[in-house]
């Protein structure tokens, strides 16, 4: 509490010197389509993230922020795409946290889950292989054995994703910061059952025919669920994946300036969802 005091005694009269703890989270990917006749998607990786605690700022030092955009789902149908992956968040002096790798699509080439901060889930291809993750966990690999085949879980910065099977390829888990979860991974789609769940429930759920994956929860970084199909040849579209986020605390009360400011006994917040400059 000293040093808070002195730090807002001094503010506004000269530079003064603190720690500041520095959260980044890049965007997630979307989750692949499922194409007709029994071929699910891969659900979408989620962000990587990047903690810098006790970072040393100075009064009006200045930090640029660059939040990422979610990736799109991938369309399913007759013709099917993959997801499209998650774009990187930067900040100033801090190392980027990557966006997350694509869900794979139903079959065709890719089906592959992409690369990314967290590998994408892989499409319902026989060999399909998750994406690999940098610095997160990779992407959850096809069903591989018997048609139907099934989707892959997107991976998260927690743990892989689980390889698909029938409402079981669960999204990777995701990180807690700030007592919230970040960065899950989406679940792989499915055949008739429900599709599987996105990791931490913060990841998107996968679809089957007639439901589409959903979007990763909004400015965690999580992966979008993977389309899936039905016995009656139908197929969905894969979630959205979820966009990146900036939180920025320290102790004590409000010095600086940028984002959404909040506060509690013990520390402020600086939580930047959309891109911005935070002032020490």
């Amino acid at each position: 509490m000293y040093t808070t005091m002195l730090r807002r005694a001094a503010f506004g009269t000269g530079s003064v010197t603190y720690a500041a703890d520095f959260l980044l989270v890049g965007a997630g990917g979307g989750g692949g389509g499922g194409l007709t006749n029994n071929y699910s998607a891969g659900g979408g990786g989620a962000g990587a993230v990047q903690y810098s605690a006790a970072y040393s700022v100075t009064t009006a030092d200045s930090f640029v922020i660059s939040i990422g955009a979610g990736g799109a789902g991938g369309a399913g149908g007759a013709s099917a795409f993959v997801g499209s992956p998650g774009s990187d968040t930067t900040c100033t002096s801090m190392t980027t946290a990557a966006g997350g790798g694509y869900g794979g699509k139903g079959i065709g080439s890719p089906s592959n889950g992409g690369d990314g901060g967290c590998g994408g889930g892989a499409g319902g291809a026989p060999t399909a292989t998750g994406g690999t993750g940098s610095p997160g966990y990779n992407g959850g690999a096809s069903s591989g054995s018997n048609s139907p085949y099934r989707g892959g879980g997107g991976g998260g910065m927690g743990g892989v994703g689980a390889v698909g099977n029938n409402g079981t390829g669960i999204g990777g888990t995701g990180v807690s910061y700030f007592g919230s979860f970040y960065a899950g991974g989406g679940g792989g789609g499915s055949y008739t059952s429900p599709g599987a769940a996105g990791g931490s429930s913060i990841g998107g759920t996968g679809g089957n025919g007639s439901t589409a994956g959903t979007a990763g929860n909004a400015f965690t970084g999580s992966g979008g669920g993977g389309g899936g199909t039905s016995s009656g040849g139908t197929a969905s579209s894969g979630g959205n994946g979820a966009g990146g986020v900036v939180v920025i605390r320290y102790a004590g009360a409000q010095v600086g300036t940028g984002g959404t400011i909040t506060s509690d006994a013990t520390y402020t917040y600086h939580t930047f969802t959309t891109s911005g400059t935070f002032t020490a």
